[in-house]
């Protein structure tokens, strides 16, 4: 069972088959063409070439078209530096292999068309109904091992789409899904990531609706199996004391602050503001702590303390970079969508569900 919150592993051989889905039908066709060039199957293939292979991250175009795919290689580099500059994925690179896929061409960029590679559905709250079987489908193709891949899927839209989805089964790789052209995806996909790797919470409030005991045991449940710890439904026992209690993160002024999970009180927060509730390029220290725990518990079997993460993270800097102009699209002639509200963008919330 999934649970909704808010490259291609190639050998490098001399003949490559390509694969054209066509979704939405019980049953898929494959179109195949052969590229020999080993540079070009090299280029297509990887945007780093990590030590270690601990985690995947898969970058999957959704309703780009064969004539789109020079865009979605370009937003496949701005997810690369949006990583490459911001803690901790900028120190835990050598573990973090980012790989993106052109195999998997749309007959069309029309969301609702059912001739995308992945999507039957239009956009609605945040969200874009995509074909699961497609996904796994694209997956099985490219080798990559189910239990260390996150699948990131870019829809070529400025529709405003942002979610992920992870499960308890480890056959499940998780999702983040986000658009490509309205004008955040760096933050959007920083921010998805946060939930499909760390098993991050949201830390907005949205709509001023207060949290009930059902929302309590939720969370209380997800914190048994190791999600949503960077939020908490007491302010007195906490799980980031330890960082309040810490002259090192003083600037960050870590504490107990109220709102988060998308509920204006009964839950909290570590910290006034980070990418987990807005749109700003940066986690907090809790949020850093939990993605550096998930990749090094794959990296070496074991979660490291917070001393271990403590002196990684502060021995590294925060970068300085324009992550303003990576917002912006690519593909400015995008398909566009029904114009919504354009202030206060939120992130999609998302709902436990467990096997």
């Amino acid at each position: 069972m999934k649970k909704f919150i808010d490259c291609m592993m190639m050998m490098l051989v001399s003949v490559v088959s390509f694969l054209l889905f066509t979704a939405c039908e019980d049953s898929y066709s494959y179109e195949q063409t052969t590229i020999v060039e080993k540079t070009r199957v090299a280029k297509l293939a990887c945007l780093n070439n990590a030590q270690a292979q601990d985690l995947n991250i898969l970058i999957l175009p959704e309703a780009y078209r064969r004539e789109d795919m020079r865009y979605f290689e370009q937003d496949s580099k701005k997810v690369l530096t949006a990583l490459k500059n911001t803690k901790p994925y900028n120190y835990m690179m050598d573990r973090l292999n980012v790989w993106y896929s052109t195999s998997f061409v749309s007959e069309s960029n029309e969301l609702n068309s059912g001739l995308t590679a992945f999507g039957c559905g239009s956009p609605h709250d945040r969200r874009i109904s995509l074909n699961e079987d497609s996904l796994t489908n694209a997956l099985q193709k490219t080798m990559l091992p189910k239990d260390k891949t996150v699948l990131l899927v870019l829809i070529n839209t400025d529709a405003y789409i942002g979610y992920a989805v992870f499960s308890t089964d480890n056959d499940t790789p998780a999702q983040a899904i986000c658009s490509a052209n309205d004008g955040y995806i760096a933050t959007t996909v920083l921010h998805e990531l946060g939930h499909a790797i760390g098993y991050l919470a949201d830390e907005y409030d949205e709509g001023g609706i207060p949290a009930t005991e059902a929302t309590t045991r939720s969370i209380q449940r997800d914190h048994e199996i190791g999600w949503s710890r960077n939020i908490s439904t007491t302010s007195k026992d906490i799980y980031w004391q330890a960082f309040i209690d810490d002259d090192a993160f003083a600037s960050e002024k870590t504490g107990v602050y109220i709102g988060g999970a998308g509920y204006i009180n009964g839950v909290y927060r570590s910290t006034e503001n980070s990418i987990m509730r807005s749109h700003v390029p940066y986690y907090n220290g809790v949020s850093r702590m939990l993605i550096y725990q998930r990749m090094m518990l794959l990296h070496t079997g074991t979660e490291p303390s917070y001393a271990e993460f403590r002196n990684e993270d502060i021995s590294h800097a925060d970068y300085d970079w324009d992550w303003r102009a990576i917002n912006r699209p690519s593909n400015p002639q995008a398909t566009r969508a029904v114009a919504g509200p354009k202030e206060e963008k939120l992130f999609c919330s998302h709902s436990p569900l467990r096997e």
